[in-house]
């Protein structure tokens, strides 16, 4: 129920859209060419959000059309003294840009030289470190402490060797995706790189002329940058202007857009299908926004998703993607105890990022470990599948599963479309390959009215350890957006999946067949 959820620990804002600045894009292409139109029509403001920025040439591309978008800025008053009313913040996590530091320092040196007061780039990493840090060293330099010279060495130590920086990002990231330029932003789970520009799949939404939605992302953005460090020319680092964890906190509390942003956006949820509230929002979408940091007990994601699906009535269907199977048990037992259809996608085992690995003979050790990561995935997605049917209260409930593969593709699209049905369409969700009926027309007899996108892969990380922000969507009855909704499951994910049996092997369970894509 509402009045159960606890308000105290969410930050975030509900926002009413005009349907016409709402973009539904389909491709890495779309991606790409839409974050160059935003990015080189830009006068006041540029944030860029991402886990990370790569190093390969397209990337190269938007930073140089930064560059010179900046350059366009810039403006001569009478003293001949340049002034630019463009600026532009780059906020990336600390440990992943350490994999290249140097490509990093080649693709920033330029503009951060050329543009001091104007082009800054900020490395946020969790307090989680500056804590661990700080406690090394209170251990290692206090005057007379025994383990002076000992604590000293194991930091020296592994401070010196780079590969093990990258098992840092196994406790927590800084995860939040979105790209903003002016009023215009383009929410989405992909990273600024040339994989995600190519042919990884994700999911993308652009808003334009959305001025109080990039001001409120804006006002985040402040935040972090705070609790960040600032990259400076030669490589060097500017520690941050914040560190405490419990301040950070009360500083994105404060960021509420009012005190019943949470209840009113739930409440939105539930009036998807009265005729009423659809006629009054007929030419509007509901916008909400969600931070999750368990680590600092902001709960966003938690809070509003186990209401969505504990409170679906039962003619709604769940279709939930993630490229990384790897549930949390918080949200296995969302799955398990809700009696609702359900569909889970993820990456097959060609789709995946570790399916681009050498063989195991020509790799150095942490890149060996990476090769086992498919098929530990296929053993998780296992495990998951039967929990889900085996432990579940509804045991004749609709539950499959299917792997995303397309050649060369990689798959990395993440989140939840809520459907309504109609039951004669409720069966075979995934194709048969000898079904012929079994074609786009079906899925319009299942009417998305909600879809929830975002940087989260709903696994114990994104749930207790990373910064996130997500986005839920309310379509208030209007069919453009329902359609293209469609459209965006259809042809981006559904008509990947595998065919003829979709689930692959089947085992015994008890008294009942389950059906995995994984042998058990």
């Amino acid at each position: 129920m509402i009045q159960d959820l606890d308000y105290r620990d969410n930050v975030g804002g509900l926002f009413k859209v005009d349907i016409e600045k709402i973009h539904l894009l389909e491709s890495p292409k779309d991606f790409y060419l839409n974050i160059r139109s935003i990015l080189s029509e830009a006068k006041n403001r540029i944030i860029i959000s991402s886990l990370y920025i790569g190093n390969g040439a397209l990337e190269q591309e938007i930073i140089n059309l930064i560059d010179q978008t900046l350059t366009n800025n810039r403006k001569y008053i009478i003293n001949n003294d340049k002034v630019n009313n463009l600026h532009v913040n780059i906020i990336v996590d600390f440990n992943r840009m350490q994999r290249n530091k140097e490509d990093m320092l080649i693709l920033f040196e330029n503009m951060l030289r050329k543009f001091p007061n104007n082009f800054k780039v900020y490395l946020f990493q969790l307090p989680i470190f500056n804590k661990y840090n700080h406690e090394l060293n209170r251990m290692a330099y206090k005057k007379n402490n025994i383990y002076n010279k000992i604590g000293d060495n194991i930091i020296k130590y592994f401070s010196s060797i780079e590969k093990l920086k990258l098992l840092k990002e196994v406790l927590g990231v800084y995860h939040m995706k979105f790209y903003i330029a002016d009023n215009n932003i383009l929410l989405t789970g992909a990273n600024l790189s040339e994989e995600y520009l190519t042919k990884r799949q994700d999911r993308y939404i652009l808003l334009r002329d959305v001025p109080e939605i990039c001001d409120y992302l804006s006002k985040i953005s402040d935040i972090v940058q705070e609790y960040s460090y600032t990259l400076k020319p030669n490589n060097k680092l500017q520690f941050p202007k914040k560190e405490d964890i419990y301040i950070m906190r009360e500083d994105m509390l404060k960021l509420n857009k009012d005190v019943n942003w949470l209840k009113d956006l739930i409440y939105s949820f539930e009036k998807q299908h009265d005729e009423d509230f659809i006629k009054k929002y007929k030419d509007k979408v509901i916008f909400g926004i969600l931070l999750q940091a368990g680590y600092m007990n902001i709960n966003s994601e938690k809070n509003l998703v186990k209401y969505l699906i504990n409170s679906c009535i039962k003619d709604i269907g769940l279709y939930i993607c993630t490229p990384y199977c790897n549930m949390s048990t918080y949200w296995t037992n969302l799955m398990k105890f809700n009696s609702n259809p359900l569909v889970i996608v993820t990456s097959g085992s060609k789709s995946s990022t570790f399916s681009q690995l050498k063989e195991p003979i020509y790799l150095n050790i942490l890149d060996y470990i990476k090769t086992l990561v498919i098929p530990l995935y296929s053993s998780i997605n296992s495990e998951f599948i039967k929990d889900i049917i085996y432990n579940s209260n509804h045991k004749q409930r609709q539950v499959e599963f299917g792997e995303y593969e397309r050649d060369e593709w990689t798959f990395h699209a993440k989140g939840i479309y809520f459907y309504k049905y109609r039951k004669e369409l409720i069966s075979n969700s995934i194709r048969n390959e000898d079904d012929e009926t079994d074609d786009f027309t079906k899925y319009y007899g299942r009417r998305i009215f909600a879809n929830y996108l975002g940087s989260s892969n709903y696994n114990h990380r994104g749930e207790s350890r990373d910064l996130e922000c997500s986005f839920l969507l309310l379509t208030n009855g209007n069919k453009e957006i329902q359609e293209n909704l469609n459209r965006e499951w259809y042809e981006n994910i559904y008509k990947y999946l595998k065919r003829g049996n979709p689930l692959g092997h089947t085992f015994k369970l008890g008294k009942y067949m389950i059906t995995s894509n994984f042998n058990i």
